[in-house]
């Protein structure tokens, strides 16, 4: 059975793009405005601080370091206090794409900002390495270099969430369920086989729990019912396979656990505000689609 966060990064269908790539001398400044996009930055050279004012904290980022921000929200890079004129920061800034009208509990359960210090990779190989790889890449400019920085940086994402999920001692969400092996069982049986006609009965049985042990625990750690969390599950994953426009609206109502194309539609749009016969006849930007909350 494939790993239930490896699906949920697979469903994501990551691209990084490095945006910037420069060094900055002197009490430079950047001001950016992230929207829906998660955010790198990565320091090769020198140091910086960045500022995140909804958060009213201020991060200070030395040679090496990489900050990852998850989060909607405007944030300042700037030079650190009493930098000299002949200072110099040298920055990696890249954002990963993917598809936001689909919501992904493995997003939601990240903190606004994860930090991988430089002197805190002793016990982490992989980081070390590729950082040294990105390093490296951004100091001689090869061929293709800008390619290879952002292959690097997608490898980095999962990375960095991997190593989240082992040394946070305060995991929240899926994430908490997935450290949680009762959770984890019924999440894995709702995310690879939601079509299934799935109970609460079945649930509490393959987490070992009574039922309404099973619903306040599931209930408490993913912020939502089991039954309406399955529903979530069972409609993405109509969605993508709608989105491919290969197969019947009805073929895939009957995959999500729909007795009918009518009762899976009614859901469906009440989920993301669309019909699933519009969104198969669309192509990727003719009809805007939105998540209904």
């Amino acid at each position: 059975m494939a790993d239930l966060i490896e699906t949920l990064l697979t469903r994501l269908s990551l691209r990084s793009r490095v945006f910037h790539r420069g060094q900055h001398c002197g009490n430079w400044k950047l001001d950016l405005e992230q929207s829906d996009k998660v955010l790198f930055h990565f320091v090769n050279e020198g140091n910086c601080v960045v500022e995140l004012p909804e958060q009213q904290c201020k991060i200070k980022l030395a040679q090496g370091d990489l900050l990852l921000l998850t989060k909607p929200g405007k944030h300042i890079l700037h030079a650190s206090e009493n930098t000299s004129s002949d200072n110099t920061s040298g920055l990696i800034c890249a954002y990963v794409e993917f598809d936001s009208t689909v919501s992904n509990p493995l997003f939601e359960a990240l903190p606004d900002y994860v930090i991988a210090r430089a002197d805190g990779h002793s016990s982490s190989n992989w980081l070390k390495y590729l950082l040294s790889l990105l390093f490296a890449e951004a100091e001689a400019e090869r061929t293709a270099s800008h390619t290879v920085i952002e292959r690097l940086t997608d490898i980095l994402f999962i990375h960095i969430i991997r190593c989240h999920i082992i040394n946070c001692p305060e995991l929240t969400g899926i994430l908490s369920a997935y450290n949680d092996s009762a959770l984890r069982t019924v999440l894995e049986l709702m995310h690879f086989h939601p079509q299934k006609p799935w109970s609460i009965a079945d649930f509490s049985v393959a987490a070992n729990l009574s039922r309404s042990v099973f619903i306040e625990k599931f209930s408490n750690t993913l912020g939502v019912p089991p039954m309406t969390y399955l529903t979530q599950q069972r409609l993405e994953y109509g969605y993508r396979q709608l989105k491919e426009g290969k197969r019947k609206v009805i073929d895939v109502a009957l995959d999500c656990g729909y007795e009918n194309e009518s009762s899976f539609s009614k859901a469906f749009k009440r989920m993301y505000n669309i019909t699933p016969s519009m969104l198969k006849r669309s192509t990727l930007g003719t009809v805007s689609v939105v998540l209904m909350t």
